[in-house]
């Protein structure tokens, strides 16, 4: 079971420019998204490394699972789960990512 706020489990439309958040809003009521909860790509590998980096001083039944997209490169899905202790599980997905051109 999460204790997760719901803001951590609607999805949220995220525009970034130039590495900044352009906007976040509430894919759900549309209203603006709170920016605490709001990733990145670069957030998101910077996150990845951490996790790795951090990996041999963890317990061995520590999940760490990570997904891209094939064309573009991007991760698409971030899992990370502790295992023995409760409600550690964090569960980042990226999708519907469009590159704006430049």
């Amino acid at each position: 079971m999460c204790h997760c706020p719901p803001a951590l489990l609607d999805p949220i439309n995220v525009t970034v420019i130039r590495g900044e958040i352009a906007s976040a809003v509430d894919g759900i009521t549309g209203s603006p998204a709170d920016r605490q909860w709001v990733t990145t790509v670069d957030d998101l590998l910077g996150l990845i490394q951490l996790t790795l980096d951090q990996a041999t001083n963890n317990p061995p039944n520590e999940l760490i699972a990570v997904e891209y997209d094939s064309v573009l490169g991007y991760p698409t899905s971030y899992t990370h789960d502790i295992g023995f202790i409760c409600d550690t599980r964090r569960e980042i997905t990226f999708s519907g990512f469009t590159p704006l051109s430049s």
